[in-house]
């Protein structure tokens, strides 16, 4: 799958709500995507949780293809961790360094994004 654009940004976030807001307006700025994105990749994160333990923490948000216009993604360096909650377990919490907020216009196609 070929992305059209890559986003690369820094910033300050107090939670992981303002973490996928600043990556979701980076992506509606840029045309990525439709102004229910954001929205709904804050439901979807309450719901099903992506934060990863890995070496570097991680968190990878995202949502349905249909608020979505172009395969892109922004990276978001936190100045600050944030945390998120653990995609291997919602109880658990991780101390996330950087955000991947996917944009993808196919449901089927974000497990080859993550790849």
């Amino acid at each position: 799958m070929k992305l059209k654009k890559v986003l690369i940004i820094e910033g300050d976030a107090s939670n992981w709500q303002e973490a996928i807001s600043l990556t979701a307006d980076e992506l509606f700025n840029n045309g990525c995507v439709k102004n229910t994105f954001k929205e709904n990749c804050i439901l979807r994160e309450k719901q099903f949780p992506t934060g990863l333990p890995t070496n570097v923490a991680v968190a990878i948000p995202h949502t349905d293809a249909i608020h979505v216009i172009e395969n892109a993604v922004c990276i978001l360096k936190l100045k600050k961790k944030v945390l998120f909650n653990s995609m291997q377990d919602p109880n658990d919490t991780v101390n996330v360094d950087f955000v991947f907020n996917m944009s993808v216009v196919d449901d089927n196609k974000q497990l080859q994004m993550l790849q």
